[in-house]
């Protein structure tokens, strides 16, 4: 499937995972988007927030 990101995507290939935090995520959604962005190869994340909850 072609989609208008799809040049990005390609850039986003060619370049190391930037580190990036992901502050306090509690949502399913947010560390999910986290997790897919990750194994994707874009990010490096950085999880930041209480370690229990």
């Amino acid at each position: 499937m072609n989609s208008l990101f799809d040049p990005l995507r390609e850039r986003a290939a060619t370049l190391k995972p930037a580190r990036t935090a992901v502050v306090y995520p509690l949502s399913q959604a947010s560390l999910g988007a986290a997790y897919e962005a990750a194994d994707a190869g874009y990010i490096e994340p950085v999880l930041v927030g209480r370690m229990r909850r």
